[in-house]
C-alpha cells in the first residue's frame, strides 16, 4: 500500500510556531525589566573608538615607542590599525580608520540648476530677441 506523505501511520502531525515562539526558543530568553539596561556588566558604547582618538593625539615617536605589554587588548587592536593606516600600501586602512573617527564621507548629491542668461547691449537694450 502507497501511503501520501500526510497519511503515514503512526505519524501524528507537528504543531509549527512561528519564528521565536516555540517554547523552547523562549525557554532560553532572558527577560528583563522595562527600563533597565539588559547589559550586565555596564559596558556600553564604543570599545575602540575611545583608544584611536587618544592615540590620533599622540607623535608617531610616541606611538611607537608604547609598551605593548602594558596595553589593554583594545588599545592594542588600536596601535595595530593606526599602524597598518601609516604603512604605504595601507590606503584601505587609512579609509577605514578615517570613516571610523570622522564617520563617512558624505555622498554627492545631484542637482539640478535652472540658469538664464540674459545679453544686453551698451545701452541696455537686449542683444537676443
Amino acid at each position: 500500500m502507497i501511503y501520501q506523505p500526510d497519511e503515514v501511520p503512526g505519524k501524528e502531525e507537528k504543531p509549527r510556531y512561528r519564528r521565536g515562539q516555540h517554547p523552547n526558543s523562549r525557554a532560553n530568553l532572558v527577560l528583563f525589566e522595562k527600563g533597565l539596561a539588559p547589559n550586565p556588566n555596564g559596558n556600553s558604547g564604543p570599545f575602540i573608538l575611545p583608544r584611536l582618538r587618544r592615540m590620533a593625539a599622540m607623535t608617531l615617536p610616541e606611538l611607537m615607542a608604547l609598551d605593548v605589554n602594558k596595553l589593554c587588548l583594545a588599545e592594542l587592536e588600536a596601535r595595530r590599525r593606526w599602524l597598518m593606516a601609516l604603512d604605504p600600501d595601507g590606503w584601505r586602512d587609512r579609509n577605514a580608520l578615517e570613516d571610523r573617527l570622522d564617520g563617512p564621507a558624505g555622498k554627492a548629491a545631484d542637482v539640478e540648476v535652472a540658469v538664464a542668461v540674459q545679453v544686453l547691449w551698451q545701452d541696455g537694450t537686449p542683444a537676443v530677441r
